[in-house]
């Protein structure tokens, strides 16, 4: 999961994906779960606003479905 500035249109882009169909959901679920996605805003540093986030997740895959998303890691720059 990244949240890029991009510098023409001075607004973020937003990249949501994974490895495979599961690892897509996996990230999609992840920034439409409020409550999870507010626990990744908790963690980052203050005005991370004005900076490029990077989120790595990753999810076990139960019965050929995605299981809850979990972050592994994250970069702010």
């Amino acid at each position: 999961i990244a949240r890029l500035h991009d510098a023409t249109s001075d607004k973020p882009i937003f990249v949501v994906a994974g490895i495979g169909r599961n690892g897509t959901a996996a990230a999609v679920e992840y920034v439409t779960t409020e409550s999870i996605l507010k626990s990744l805003v908790s963690q980052l540093p203050p005005h991370w606003e004005d900076k490029n986030v990077e989120a790595v997740i990753q999810t076990r895959v139960i019965n050929g479905q995605a299981g809850p998303p979990v972050l592994v890691a994250v970069q702010v720059w």
